[in-house]
């Protein structure tokens, strides 16, 4: 449930903003022509955000980390890793999928909501 866990509602609503920044940039950049790849992505982070809001999802929760963590991974495998701006979206995805990974004992230590 995402009222009840303040981390994850940060966390997601910071990756859904930083699609919403990349795809606004890459379609200055080069047009059209990534933009149906990018809204996929905003789709499905999208479904999930809104399948989680009611309910308890542990499974699609391992899901977004997995994602964070593979974005991770295929941007640190690709030859424009000397980039800012790619050194900075790794750095993102990686501290998104430790934050969501670990959203339970930051919520009780940090935000103190108690858990049922």
């Amino acid at each position: 449930m995402l009222r009840n866990n303040p981390t994850l509602t940060i966390a997601l609503a910071l990756t859904i903003l930083v699609e919403l920044t990349l795809m606004t940039l890459l379609y200055q950049e080069v047009g059209d022509a990534r933009l149906g790849v990018q809204a996929l992505r905003l789709l499905a982070q999208g479904v999930v955000l809104g399948m989680m809001y009611n309910r308890r999802a542990r499974f699609l929760t391992i899901l977004i980390v997995f994602y964070h963590f593979f974005v991770f991974a295929q941007q640190f495998y690709s030859p424009h890793t000397n980039y800012g701006i790619v050194r900075g979206l790794m750095a993102f995805h990686l501290i998104a999928g430790f934050l969501i990974y670990q959203r339970s004992w930051l919520d009780t230590v940090v935000f103190k909501v108690k858990k049922k």
